[in-house]
């Protein structure tokens, strides 16, 4: 079958769509099952595979056969703007399937001012969809082996249009694949379960706090033919921990005409195979809980900048809790990373986990906040200003050290190579691609990913045996990364 690289200096997503031909990923079961990857150490191991060392090499595998929506839509008050934003959710990849959950804004009812306004007609008089209130939420499961669509699951009018008046909004909730179920968050706060292998609907349960509140706020919304305008939040992505579904309830804040709603920040427990809450409670849970097991017990370990708590994941115990403003990323074994403070103040630090608290390890000073960093065995790699940082994940000991130039943007690795995507969030993304040695880094260029746009949480690809999943502004792609496969 015909291979051709697409990535240069010339690439777009239009070229592929009418040049490349459609090629089959042979997968041996790697997985990205949640937005942080299989460790929640954003990285994808590549054993056994040789990576290619720039652009001109990679490999586009398969465009997908069906469009998606767009994640973050320029604003959505501009005239000219007819396209759509479905969320800021990541693929995940399981079982040979790559997973996307995304809304569709969807009903008769369509908020006034833009109905009302001629600038905002399309054609014939008729407003688009984008200025429903209400949104249909959608699960779409296509084959990892050649983007064509296997099933898509969806739930009618079953969310509320998050994409309306201000293009911060939106969820940036990717679904979780655990024990060939596909665990999706809707937009009112709904944990939605399918089967993995046919998107049978398994359950349905509300996070009821904040469940409650949304669907009262949809319900003004309907009445009053106006949609809520979204202010950064929603950004809780749910995790699998044995038979446990963790998902956060994130503050809300709206900024309607009306009223402003907010609430606390929380983390409510299912059982994954029947969706009965657990247990549900009050505390400083971030976007994304991390699982830790300490001898027959399954913990989790909650921050988000104001505290950090260690609970019980089947119980919702407290085991112990710390107001050190420390915001974990990942568990590693018996160690913490996590960055410590704020913005111009936070440093990087190492932790020992223990029963009754963390026991600082080392911390690295001028981290920052933005980028999440990223586990590659034994060796820690982080951004600290305009420097690339290597550190050994359990004394902090510096390996090695480059000047990277500035940039805020988001990190995720595979194999040897290291992607550094800067500003995910206005619409120009680039991708640098490092080679992380034993001793240092070689710089491979920036490489047009085409990586769709987001706000606050970054969209990472989903990547396993040398394949990356990247979604696009209209479809979902997958490129080969290595050579001689």
């Amino acid at each position: 079958m015909v291979t051709k690289s697409c990535i240069n200096k010339n690439w777009s997503l239009g070229m592929v769509l009418a040049t490349t031909a459609v090629m089959t990923v042979a997968v041996r079961g790697a997985e990205w099952p949640a937005w942080n990857g299989p460790n929640q150490d954003l990285y994808a191991p590549a054993t056994g595979l040789r990576l290619v060392s720039g652009p001109e090499v990679v490999k586009e595998v398969w465009v997908s056969d069906e469009k998606i929506p767009g994640a973050r839509a320029a604003d959505a008050r501009a005239v000219e703007q007819t396209s759509v934003s479905g969320g800021y959710a990541s693929p995940v990849l399981a079982d040979g399937r790559v997973f996307l959950y995304y809304y569709v804004p969807n009903g008769e009812v369509r908020d006034k001012r833009f109905v009302a306004d001629t600038k905002f007609q399309f054609g014939n008089g008729v407003t688009p969809a984008k200025w429903a209130i209400e949104t249909d939420e959608w699960i779409h499961c296509f084959d990892a082996r050649t983007g064509k669509t296997l099933w898509k699951t969806r739930y009618e009018k079953a969310g509320l249009n998050w994409g309306i008046g201000f293009n911060k909004g939106g969820p940036a909730v990717s679904s979780t694949v655990a024990d060939g179920r596909v665990f999706a968050v809707s937009t009112l706060g709904e944990v939605l379960c399918v089967e993995a292998k046919g998107g049978k609907k398994l359950w349905q349960a509300p996070i009821k706090e904040r469940y409650e509140l949304l669907t009262k706020l949809r319900e003004e919304c309907l009445k009053r033919q106006e949609a809520p305008q979204f202010n950064r939040s929603f950004n809780g992505t749910p995790v699998a921990h044995g038979d446990v579904l963790l998902v956060p309830w994130f503050f809300i804040r709206v900024q309607h005409p009306y009223k402003i709603y907010t609430h606390d920040k929380g983390l409510a427990a299912f059982d994954a195979a029947t969706g009965k809450q657990l247990w549900s409670k009050e505390c400083h849970a971030g976007s994304v809980p991390l699982r830790w097991t300490r001898g027959p017990r399954r913990l989790v370990i909650v921050g988000n900048g104001y505290g950090t708590e260690c609970l019980d994941a089947n119980t919702g115990e407290t085991l112990w809790k710390s107001e050190v403003m420390f915001r974990p990323t990942t568990v590693q074994g018996d160690v913490m990373i996590a960055i410590k403070g704020k913005e111009k103040e936070a440093c990087l630090a190492g932790y020992r986990l223990t029963s009754t608290g963390a026991e600082r390890l080392w911390e690295q000073p001028g981290f920052m906040t933005y980028a999440m960093p990223v586990v590659m065995g034994e060796r820690l790699v982080a951004a600290s200003g305009d420097r690339l940082l290597m550190l050994d994940l359990t004394s902090g000991r510096m390996l090695a050290e480059i000047e990277s130039g500035k940039w805020d943007g988001a990190f995720f690795g595979c194999g040897d190579l290291l992607f550094l995507q800067s500003d995910f969030v206005h619409g120009n993304a680039q991708c640098t691609v490092w080679r992380v040695k034993t001793d240092g880094f070689d710089n491979l260029g920036k490489w047009p990913l085409g990586i769709e746009t987001s706000y606050t949480t970054p969209l990472h690809p989903a990547m396993g045996d040398g394949y990356v999943y990247i979604r696009t502004p209209e479809r979902l792609k997958c490129l080969d990364i290595t050579t001689g496969r």
